[in-house]
């Protein structure tokens, strides 16, 4: 029993090897699927969602309770389903939620931009250079909404414990060091994590609920 926060750039396979472990582990693995459950659940647009764990911060972003609003709702979920225990949990800011709960296991997929390029060039049909803008700008965008929620560099080594470069990695050999990690003992989901992540979880839910009181009172 355990659970996996991932934080993946473009093009480095991440959510591939997520869903591989997943299946090899038979976890859940949950990515869009966060931000469609926060969305069906406090009735919010899924686009909006996306835009506020995933884009980069617009500049009336800091002047709008919306987007920390969006937010809650989202973190809601993520400690929701990691409370469910067996989960894999890529991106929406999860290593970050999740940094402070002693088992579970964080890690962070990347590789050289270039490798990343021609994977986003040949999967997407782009030319080169529209696949290095994609990629840069993906960084940028990720990387400043990191940033502007938690105030944390995403690209800081020491917010993971296991950091992959798929540059010479298959999918499966990345697979079989996350499962390696997460098979040690310090990973394994304790009856005081199960406790502590649903009292977090319980917590989690209540702020999300008063908050979509207040708006719809409003």
């Amino acid at each position: 029993m355990g659970v996996v926060a991932m934080s993946a750039t473009l093009g480095s396979w991440g959510n591939e090897i997520g869903r591989e472990l997943g299946r090899v582990l038979a976890y859940e693995f949950a990515d869009r699927e966060i931000i469609a459950e926060a969305a069906g659940r406090f009735g919010e647009g899924v686009m909006d969602l996306h835009r506020v764990t995933e884009g980069k911060p617009r500049l009336l972003e800091r002047f709008s309770d919306d987007p920390h609003r969006y937010v809650t709702y989202v973190e809601a979920v993520i400690l929701e389903m990691a409370a469910r225990d067996n989960v894999i949990l890529a991106g929406r800011g999860a290593v970050v939620v999740l940094s402070k709960l002693r088992h579970v296991l964080r890690v962070r997929v990347n590789a050289p931009e270039g490798v990343r390029a021609e994977r986003v060039e040949q999967s997407l049909g782009l030319t080169r250079e529209a696949a290095i803008d994609a990629v840069r700008e993906s960084d940028r965008e990720r990387g400043a909404r990191v940033k502007f929620l938690y105030h944390v560099d995403w690209d800081d080594v020491l917010l993971y414990d296991l950091a992959l470069n798929t540059e010479r990695l298959t999918v499966e050999r990345a697979v079989s060091l996350v499962q390696n990690a997460i098979e040690d003992e310090r990973f394994r989901t304790t009856p005081e994590a199960t406790r502590t992540l649903a009292d977090l979880s319980v917590a989690a839910q209540t702020k999300a609920a008063q908050l979509t009181k207040s708006v719809v009172q409003f």
